[in-house]
């Protein structure tokens, strides 16, 4: 397990603590045949990490640019993440 904590664009911290990936993970067990473990590495191997990780990047910032909630106001959040 490695520690490690990032810096976003806009200076926001990210904790990661797991670099593994979990492929490697079920490979290690010997719930797969070999043949399911076979594609399960070459669908690690075909994964982008630098493109995933941009898109989580993304995704955290459009949660950020939703509006805050009124104090003392009840809201339907469902209405705020249909938007």
């Amino acid at each position: 397990m490695v520690n490690l904590t990032l810096l976003t664009p806009k200076s926001r911290q990210i904790a990661i603590t797991r670099l593994v990936p979990p492929q490697d993970d079920l490979c290690e067990t010997e719930a797969f045949s070999s043949a399911h473990k076979e594609h399960l590495l070459a669908q690690r191997n075909q994964t982008n990490q630098r493109k995933s990780r941009q898109a989580i990047y993304e995704y955290v910032d459009a949660i950020f640019r939703l509006p805050n909630t009124v104090p003392g106001v009840n809201e339907d959040v469902s209405l705020t993440l249909e938007q």
